[in-house]
């Protein structure tokens, strides 16, 4: 492999070295480039006579199933952190409380690097009460206080992401709501994790605790999909949704995550990773998912 370095248009860059190389036509991965990149080295191509064409990502197939080894090493990033959910869990009340959002992320990040990670798998979410209710919340310097704090975090292993979220309680009271709607998650986080296995449809999967869900009245409270797949990147294929026909098999790697969201109030999601298999699914987390109350 030959590393090359340039000064000034990384375009004009590119498009003399493939010239150089006698190379006539040129796949661009729509994954990985803005169709504004796209267009300006499409033009500069074209001034020498290179075919500039854009596709999906080439290799995405080929890794929706994991072997043996990707397997162990998910298995490992998993494990990393289950531990660190146990270390929020051991945390004192008076602990909990003298953190900022960001100041737990900052911690539990610690905790995973000292435990074996190399990094973050993304941008931690911990959202306390209704802030809660945003799924993709950025966590910020608000201090945390009594009730619902949600918290979404991975770290990597070996370029390898795991991703869990799980939903405590803080404080000597709970609001009643939201130990309804959090015992709702649960059952249909469990429900579908119970009917994960090779051969569903991966719409079939979400509708299963999608209608569920639907049926306690909080339906239009669930905005996302159920999961998706998990490996190098934080988010790949499989997408389990409503509209993906998809048929899951045996060595696929999918989170499942669904969450009811009220705004001004809070919002509970619950998510594992799993891997599936020909009678059901390996859970990769055995963090607890009944009601946490640190007080």
């Amino acid at each position: 492999m030959e590393i090359i370095l340039y000064a000034g248009d990384k375009n004009k860059c590119i498009a003399d070295v493939l010239k150089d190389s006698n190379i006539k036509d040129v796949l661009m991965q729509s994954d990985f480039i803005s169709y504004n990149e796209y267009t300006i080295l499409e033009k500069e191509l074209n001034k020498i006579n290179i075919k500039a064409k854009n596709i999906e990502n080439p290799v995405g197939k080929l890794r929706l199933i994991k072997d043996e080894s990707e397997q162990e090493l998910l298995r490992n990033a998993c494990r990393i952190t289950d531990l660190s959910f146990g270390f929020i869990c051991n945390l004192k009340y008076i602990e909990l409380v003298s953190y900022m959002e960001s100041t737990l992320a900052i911690e539990t990040e610690k905790f995973l690097m000292s435990s074996g990670g190399s990094g973050r798998s993304f941008d931690f979410v911990v959202a306390n009460n209704a802030d809660s209710s945003k799924p993709h919340y950025m966590s910020g310097s608000k201090k945390i206080i009594d009730g619902l704090l949600l918290m979404d975090y991975g770290v990597l292993y070996n370029h390898y992401c795991s991703d869990i979220t799980r939903t405590i309680f803080i404080g000597s009271k709970i609001n009643k709501k939201l130990k309804e709607i959090y015992k709702i998650v649960k059952d249909a986080q469990l429900m579908a994790v119970d009917f994960c296995r090779e051969g569903i449809k991966a719409c079939e999967l979400d509708n299963i605790a999608r209608s569920f869900i639907t049926d306690k009245g909080y339906g239009e409270n669930f905005g996302h999909s159920l999961g998706h797949g998990v490996g190098l990147e934080i988010h790949e294929p499989p997408w389990v949704n409503s509209k993906n026909e998809e048929v899951l098999k045996e060595g696929m790697i999918v989170t499942i995550e669904p969450g009811i969201y009220v705004e001004s109030l809070g919002g509970v999601r619950i998510e594992d990773m799993v891997i599936v298999r020909k009678n059901g699914c390996e859970n990769l987390y055995k963090s607890p998912k009944e009601l946490v109350q640190i007080y």
